[in-house]
Parts: C-alpha cells; structure tokens; sequence
C-alpha cells in the first residue's frame, strides 16, 4: 500500500540572496575603523607637507642656469602631498615623489 508511507515532509526553499547595496565594499571595517583611517590619511598628509615645506633638499631652483636664484619651488603642495598618500595607499605611486 503505497499511500500508507506517513512520514513527516517539510516544504523548504532556498532563501534568495539580496541584491549587494552601493555601500557594501565599506563593511569589512566597521564604522570606527574607517574614521580612523581617514584621520590618519590627513595626518600623514599634513605631516609630508610641513616636513617637505621645511626641508631645504626639497626647494628647486626654478631655472638652474641662474646659480643664485631669487624664488625656489617646492613640489610638496597640500593637493600633492595628499595625492601623494593616496597613491601610497593605494600601492599604485604617483608621479609627486620626495627627491
């Protein structure tokens, strides 16, 4: 007797993955970690600037036929030194490198 098979059977379905949010690359590092970095990455930044502002190896001469010039260059600009870091971090360089 075929129909005397009473066993208990459960209906289940495979639950359906949502769709992964705009956002979702941010949640292996939770909130706190993420501020941290980004204070980090300002401070670095802000750091390479003063030294390379200070540093003497750092000023070029402009036009270096004229030994003593009247202005001198520095490379390390704040958008520099902030590119500079991000280019770090993102382990591809940048063409901004302290000489």
């Amino acid at each position: 007797m075929p129909f005397m098979n009473l066993g208990i059977s459960i209906l289940y379905q495979k639950p359906k993955a949502a769709p992964p949010s705009l956002m979702s690359f941010l949640l292996p590092f939770s909130a706190n970690v993420w501020l941290y970095l980004i204070v980090v990455y300002l401070v670095v930044s802000i750091l390479f600037f003063v030294i390379g502002r200070t540093s003497t190896d750092e000023w070029n001469n402009i036009y270096p036929c004229v030994e003593e010039p009247d202005k001198l260059e520095n490379q390390f600009t704040i958008q520099n030194s902030l590119w500079f870091c991000m280019g770090a971090i993102m382990q591809q360089g940048s063409e901004i490198a302290p000489m």
